[in-house]
This record gives structure tokens, C-alpha cells and sequence, in this order.
């Protein structure tokens, strides 16, 4: 089997969320440790209306549920007040952030 044939698992998944923007989940640390990190970029008409939210939560179940992910993480910059605010509801809502 030569390398572009290798059943190595996938480190990265991007997800297009319609009309509105762009979310994605990367792994961060090694399989054994199974930790992955979320991010979500919402284009700025479609912003404050709930999508980020939605996003967050669908990457949070998707790592949980099908990549059996041990830990998720986000980080935003501190001027990106509303990307702090989705993941501090997700967090308070049990997102796991």
C-alpha cells in the first residue's frame, strides 16, 4: 500500500453551515488523549441570530458522539465578545467547554 492509499483516520472535519458561515473541528492532541478543538465563523449578517450557538452544539455532539472525543476546547480572541458568549452558554448548558 503506497502513502495516498493509508487508512490513517481523519484530524480535521470543516462543516459549511448554509448561507451563513463556516464551523470546523481539528484534533489537538494524540488519539489516546482524543482532545479536539471546535471553532465557528459566522459571516457577520447571519451574526447574533442563534447559529453559532446551533454550530457549537452540533461540533460538541459530533466530537462527543462520533469521534468519542475525551475533551473539546475553544479559544477566540477577547475582542470576539459574541464567539466568548456562545461558549459560555454551551459551557452552561453542558456543552463541556
Amino acid at each position: 500500500m503506497d502513502k495516498n492509499e493509508t487508512c490513517e483516520k481523519p484530524t480535521s472535519y470543516d462543516f459549511v453551515v448554509t448561507l451563513a458561515g463556516l464551523v470546523s473541528t481539528n484534533m489537538v492532541n494524540h488519539q489516546f488523549r482524543r482532545t479536539w478543538e471546535i471553532g465557528f465563523a459566522i459571516l457577520p449578517e447571519y451574526s447574533g441570530k442563534g447559529y453559532g450557538c446551533e454550530a457549537a452544539q452540533l461540533l460538541l455532539q459530533f466530537a462527543f458522539e462520533r469521534l468519542h472525543a475525551h475533551k473539546v476546547v475553544g479559544m477566540c480572541h477577547t475582542q470576539n465578545k459574541r464567539s466568548g458568549a456562545v461558549m459560555k452558554y454551551r459551557n452552561d448548558k453542558g456543552g463541556y467547554f
